[in-house]
């Protein structure tokens, strides 16, 4: 595992590696004295990334999240392009 960090400031830590013959940036955020470990993480992730089994909202609830975000000023299109579904 090679990186290069492009900046670091406190916990922040831009990095950038090559996985699979691509270049990749990473905003990695952890204890700098464990970055090599997090630099690993993000790796694996991109390598080998976890399924997620996708959950169904009530259509209420959706409803709700749109109005609410109407509400704090983004148009239909806007709230409706946020939405999952």
């Amino acid at each position: 595992m090679t990186y290069k960090i492009i900046s670091q400031e406190g916990n922040q830590t831009l990095i950038e590696t090559e996985i699979n013959g691509e270049v990749k940036q990473s905003l990695i955020v952890c204890n700098p004295n464990e970055l090599d470990d997090c630099v690993q993480t993000f790796i694996s992730s991109v390598i080998n990334p976890k399924i997620f089994t996708p959950v169904e909202i009530d259509s209420s609830v959706k409803q709700s999240a749109l109005n609410k975000l109407i509400a704090l000023g983004l148009t239909q299109e806007e709230a409706l392009t946020l939405s999952y579904n």
